[in-house]
């Protein structure tokens, strides 16, 4: 079944919505998501893996699982948005408060630049000057017995 393809499943069966997901260069990509207006029972996560002449799709039972590695090196369950791909760590709530703004907007891929790689900037003549004001505190924790 071509991509393009599956809005008609999703007709013929109103319970389900089905995102797709890439697989390139170790890396996972949306290629296509649920929009946030739609109201699907249940969503499928879906992972399309093609070489040159065939497509083939694979079920994402834990997205977690699939996209920990490529985000993080710390081990432990992590929230993801199923639209931008951004991870949240410990909580739900957060991801909850995220998706009420994400769903608002398209999906999108994050691309970040390479390890090495430097970034600058060269427009300097859209700078906004700001007056910056540092302060800084410094404690320090004496330990009685070490005094004697």
């Amino acid at each position: 079944m071509q991509v393009d393809k599956i809005g008609i499943f999703e007709n013929n069966n109103p319970k389900y919505g089905i995102n797709v997901y890439g697989y390139k260069n170790e890396q996972v990509y949306p290629i296509r998501i649920l929009s946030g207006n739609d109201n699907w029972g249940q969503t499928i996560n879906i992972i399309m893996i093609s070489n040159d002449d065939t497509n083939h799709y694979c079920w994402i039972k834990n997205i977690s699982r699939l996209l920990s590695k490529q985000t993080s090196n710390r081990n432990g369950a992590r929230f993801y948005c199923e639209r931008c791909m951004n991870s949240f760590f410990w909580n739900k709530n957060s991801l909850e408060k995220h998706l009420e703004y994400c769903k608002k907007h398209n999906a999108v891929e994050i691309t970040l630049p390479k390890k090495g790689v430097m970034l600058s900037f060269i427009n300097y003549n859209h700078i906004m000057r700001v007056i910056l004001n540092a302060s800084q505190r410094i404690y320090l924790h004496v330990n009685p017995k070490k005094l004697r």
